[in-house]
Protein backbone atom coordinates (compact mmCIF):
# COMPACT_ATOMS: atom_id res chain seq x y z
CA UNK A 1 0.00 0.00 0.00
CA UNK A 2 1.37 3.40 -0.94
CA UNK A 3 0.74 6.22 1.53
CA UNK A 4 -0.30 9.38 -0.30
CA UNK A 5 1.16 12.42 1.51
CA UNK A 6 0.67 16.15 1.16
CA UNK A 7 3.20 18.60 2.61
CA UNK A 8 2.07 21.98 3.95
CA UNK A 9 4.82 24.27 5.20
CA UNK A 10 5.48 27.93 4.52
CA UNK A 11 9.20 27.32 3.90
CA UNK A 12 9.91 26.02 0.40
CA UNK A 13 13.29 24.66 1.50
CA UNK A 14 11.63 22.59 4.23
CA UNK A 15 9.11 21.14 1.77
CA UNK A 16 11.87 20.31 -0.70
CA UNK A 17 13.98 18.60 1.97
CA UNK A 18 10.99 16.62 3.25
CA UNK A 19 10.02 15.62 -0.28
CA UNK A 20 13.56 14.35 -0.88
CA UNK A 21 13.43 12.09 2.18
CA UNK A 22 9.88 10.91 1.51
CA UNK A 23 10.40 10.24 -2.20
CA UNK A 24 13.19 7.82 -1.25
CA UNK A 25 10.61 5.62 0.51
CA UNK A 26 8.97 2.90 -1.57
CA UNK A 27 5.70 3.07 0.37
CA UNK A 28 5.27 6.88 0.47
CA UNK A 29 4.30 9.17 -2.39
CA UNK A 30 4.23 12.96 -2.05
CA UNK A 31 1.19 13.99 -4.10
CA UNK A 32 1.07 17.69 -3.29
CA UNK A 33 2.55 20.68 -1.52
CA UNK A 34 1.29 24.02 -0.25
CA UNK A 35 2.84 27.04 1.44
CA UNK A 36 -0.22 28.79 2.91
CA UNK A 37 -3.37 27.80 4.74
CA UNK A 38 -5.73 28.66 1.86
CA UNK A 39 -3.53 26.82 -0.66
CA UNK A 40 -3.54 23.78 1.61
CA UNK A 41 -7.34 23.75 1.85
CA UNK A 42 -7.72 24.14 -1.92
CA UNK A 43 -5.25 21.33 -2.62
CA UNK A 44 -6.88 18.98 -0.09
CA UNK A 45 -10.20 19.37 -1.91
CA UNK A 46 -8.51 18.34 -5.17
CA UNK A 47 -6.17 15.53 -4.15
CA UNK A 48 -7.34 14.14 -0.76
CA UNK A 49 -4.15 12.57 0.62
CA UNK A 50 -3.97 9.80 3.20
CA UNK A 51 -1.73 11.94 5.42
CA UNK A 52 -1.36 15.72 5.59
CA UNK A 53 1.96 16.79 7.11
CA UNK A 54 0.91 20.20 8.39
CA UNK A 55 3.06 23.02 9.73
CA UNK A 56 1.33 24.97 12.47
CA UNK A 57 2.84 28.29 11.42
CA UNK A 58 1.22 28.62 8.00
CA UNK A 59 0.48 32.17 6.86
CA UNK A 60 -3.04 33.56 6.27
CA UNK A 61 -4.78 30.60 7.97
CA UNK A 62 -2.69 28.86 10.63
CA UNK A 63 -2.21 25.11 10.83
CA UNK A 64 -4.63 24.62 13.72
CA UNK A 65 -7.48 26.22 11.76
CA UNK A 66 -6.51 24.31 8.62
CA UNK A 67 -6.58 21.06 10.64
CA UNK A 68 -10.03 21.96 12.02
CA UNK A 69 -11.41 22.53 8.52
CA UNK A 70 -9.76 19.46 7.00
CA UNK A 71 -11.04 17.24 9.83
CA UNK A 72 -14.61 18.46 9.29
CA UNK A 73 -14.58 18.25 5.49
CA UNK A 74 -12.27 15.27 4.94
CA UNK A 75 -12.39 13.05 8.06
CA UNK A 76 -10.43 10.27 6.35
CA UNK A 77 -7.32 12.49 6.02
CA UNK A 78 -4.91 11.84 8.88
CA UNK A 79 -3.19 14.99 10.08
CA UNK A 80 0.38 14.95 11.30
CA UNK A 81 1.36 18.28 12.83
CA UNK A 82 4.85 19.54 12.12
CA UNK A 83 6.20 22.40 14.18
CA UNK A 84 9.35 24.07 15.36
CA UNK A 85 7.76 24.31 18.82
CA UNK A 86 7.31 21.62 21.44
CA UNK A 87 4.78 23.82 23.23
CA UNK A 88 1.86 22.37 25.17
CA UNK A 89 -0.59 24.95 23.77
CA UNK A 90 0.25 24.05 20.17
CA UNK A 91 0.26 20.30 20.80
CA UNK A 92 -3.08 20.38 22.62
CA UNK A 93 -4.50 22.75 20.01
CA UNK A 94 -3.70 20.33 17.20
CA UNK A 95 -5.03 17.35 19.14
CA UNK A 96 -8.29 19.16 19.92
CA UNK A 97 -8.98 19.70 16.21
CA UNK A 98 -8.23 16.13 15.21
CA UNK A 99 -4.51 15.73 14.53
CA UNK A 100 -3.25 12.16 14.88
CA UNK A 101 0.29 13.13 15.73
CA UNK A 102 2.79 15.87 16.38
CA UNK A 103 6.41 15.96 15.24
CA UNK A 104 8.85 18.69 16.25
CA UNK A 105 11.08 19.87 13.39
CA UNK A 106 14.19 19.07 15.41
CA UNK A 107 13.33 15.36 15.03
CA UNK A 108 15.15 13.44 12.34
CA UNK A 109 13.73 12.41 8.99
CA UNK A 110 13.48 8.79 10.17
CA UNK A 111 11.16 9.84 12.98
CA UNK A 112 8.93 11.78 10.57
CA UNK A 113 8.79 8.81 8.19
CA UNK A 114 7.87 6.50 11.06
CA UNK A 115 5.20 9.00 12.18
CA UNK A 116 3.67 9.15 8.69
CA UNK A 117 3.45 5.37 8.56
CA UNK A 118 1.93 5.20 12.04
CA UNK A 119 -0.79 7.80 11.50
CA UNK A 120 -1.59 6.39 8.04
CA UNK A 121 -2.78 3.16 9.69
CA UNK A 122 -4.73 4.91 12.43
CA UNK A 123 -2.19 5.19 15.23
CA UNK A 124 -1.18 8.32 17.09
CA UNK A 125 2.44 9.44 17.07
CA UNK A 126 4.34 12.06 19.03
CA UNK A 127 8.01 12.84 18.55
CA UNK A 128 10.11 12.47 21.68
CA UNK A 129 10.00 16.21 22.48
CA UNK A 130 6.22 16.36 22.07
CA UNK A 131 5.79 13.17 24.11
CA UNK A 132 7.86 14.72 26.92
CA UNK A 133 5.57 17.78 27.00
CA UNK A 134 2.46 15.58 27.01
CA UNK A 135 3.93 13.39 29.75
CA UNK A 136 4.52 16.45 31.94
CA UNK A 137 0.95 17.62 31.29
CA UNK A 138 -0.42 14.21 32.25
CA UNK A 139 1.54 14.30 35.51
CA UNK A 140 0.09 17.73 36.33
CA UNK A 141 -3.42 16.52 35.45
CA UNK A 142 -3.08 13.44 37.65
CA UNK A 143 -1.77 15.52 40.55
CA UNK A 144 -4.57 18.09 40.16
CA UNK A 145 -7.33 15.51 39.95
CA UNK A 146 -6.08 13.02 42.52
CA UNK A 147 -7.87 12.90 45.85
CA UNK A 148 -6.09 13.93 49.03
CA UNK A 149 -3.77 11.27 50.42
CA UNK A 150 -5.72 10.95 53.68
CA UNK A 151 -9.25 11.37 52.30
CA UNK A 152 -11.71 8.50 51.82
CA UNK A 153 -11.32 8.54 48.03
CA UNK A 154 -7.59 7.96 48.36
CA UNK A 155 -8.03 4.42 49.67
CA UNK A 156 -7.19 1.47 47.50
CA UNK A 157 -10.05 0.75 45.08
CA UNK A 158 -12.39 -1.94 46.28
CA UNK A 159 -13.36 -5.12 44.56
CA UNK A 160 -17.12 -5.49 43.84
CA UNK A 161 -17.69 -7.77 46.88
CA UNK A 162 -15.85 -5.32 49.16
CA UNK A 163 -17.91 -2.42 47.86
CA UNK A 164 -21.17 -4.33 48.39
CA UNK A 165 -20.15 -5.28 51.92
CA UNK A 166 -19.28 -1.65 52.74
CA UNK A 167 -22.60 -0.39 51.36
CA UNK A 168 -24.45 -3.02 53.41
CA UNK A 169 -22.57 -2.09 56.58
CA UNK A 170 -22.60 1.69 55.95
CA UNK A 171 -25.80 2.64 54.14
CA UNK A 172 -25.78 6.14 52.63
CA UNK A 173 -22.01 6.37 52.55
CA UNK A 174 -20.41 6.25 49.07
CA UNK A 175 -18.09 3.37 48.40
CA UNK A 176 -14.71 3.63 46.73
CA UNK A 177 -15.55 1.03 44.10
CA UNK A 178 -14.19 1.43 40.60
CA UNK A 179 -16.31 -0.32 37.99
Amino acid sequence: MTIRVMLADDHCMVREALRGHLDAQLDIEVIGEAGTGPDTLTAIDLITPDVLVLDIGLPVINGIEVARQVTRKHPSVRILALSGFADRVYIEGMLKVGASGYVVKSAGADELIYAIRAVAVGHNFFSSEAAKVLGQRIKVYIKETSPEADGPAARTPQTPPEAKAEQTNNPGRPSNHIR
